[in-house]
């Protein structure tokens, strides 16, 4: 199964996840930037009001892939905004979707549920969802995170 894994990451946690699962899946990564980075008050007065903050271009033809895996903190108990973004923008219809979220153990039915909401009538299929406690966790946990999430992935390509 071809494989992409896009991520968005504000201080590091989700970038060894996302490489954690590139290295465990043979996967293609691709970051998701801002174009303006914000301060903390932003970004959550940002998901709570569902902005979407502009990002840069990136270089990522979904249509390549048989699974797209999406990394996002969660920021006020939603997905982060820069990465709204690339589910508004990204051509997912047809494709599958894989969530994982890196939280300090906020709700993460609530961050799902407003992806669906986000995806709605674009025929994506969401086949897993994953996550990572960041706070006084070590980087050995984030990459066990992963890695448990990236086997569940294998299995359901087999």
């Amino acid at each position: 199964m071809k494989t992409a894994i896009a991520y968005y990451t504000r201080f590091g946690h989700t970038t060894l996840v996302a490489r954690t699962l590139q290295e465990k899946l043979g996967a293609d990564l691709h970051r998701i930037e801002e174009t303006k980075q914000r301060g903390f008050p932003a970004m959550g007065f940002g998901a709570i009001l569902n902005r979407r903050f502009e990002i840069k271009p990136m270089n990522l033809d979904c249509s390549g892939y048989d699974l797209v895996v999406l990394c996002t903190p969660i920021w006020a108990g939603r997905p982060a905004c820069p990465t709204r973004t690339f589910l508004r923008d990204a051509k997912l219809e047809g494709r599958k979707l894989a969530v994982m979220f890196s939280n300090n153990g906020g709700d993460l039915e609530k961050a799902l549920e407003i992806i669906k909401k986000d995806l709605a009538g674009r025929n994506v299929e969401i086949v897993g969802l994953g996550s990572a406690v960041t706070q006084k966790t070590t980087d050995e946990e984030l990459k066990q995170a992963a890695q448990g999430f990236a086997q569940r992935l294998r299995v359901l390509s087999h």
